[in-house]
């Protein structure tokens, strides 16, 4: 059975969204995959949220302040075995550490958030 993992990640407070975006697509998640190895995800889905000239977050319904991440991302593994394996390689100590040096670069850690999900449910039309 696919599991998907979801992320929120906000931008390190300094860095303009377009250096937050180029150093996830062209640093971060190089290195992810390199550290992974066969561990990588099937799939690492990334989405940004749409910004204004105002640097706000462009909502259509609620307040942008509200919006308190710049990037939403999905991993999907073939099943919880393979999930597993790929954490275990994020969390050995040399691993790890390489992880952190790079997320203190444009990430705000203290606005991460990490969570599993259940679904697809999806209805077309």
């Amino acid at each position: 059975m696919v599991n998907t993992l979801t992320m929120m990640i906000a931008r390190k407070p300094g860095l303009t969204f377009q250096q937050f975006q180029d150093h996830v697509e062209n640093v971060h998640v190089p290195l992810l995959k390199s550290l992974a190895g066969d561990t990588f995800p099937i799939a690492h889905t990334r989405y940004y949220t749409q910004r204004n000239e105002k640097d706000e977050a462009v909502t259509f319904v609620g307040k942008p302040e509200l919006v308190n991440f710049d990037c939403y991302a999905q991993l999907t593994f073939r099943d919880n075995q393979h999930q597993g394996n790929f954490f275990a390689t994020m969390m050995a100590p040399e691993t790890y550490a390489k992880l952190q040096e790079d997320d203190a670069k444009f990430s705000d850690g203290n606005a991460f958030r990490n969570l599993p999900v259940s679904g697809p449910f999806e209805t077309r039309a």
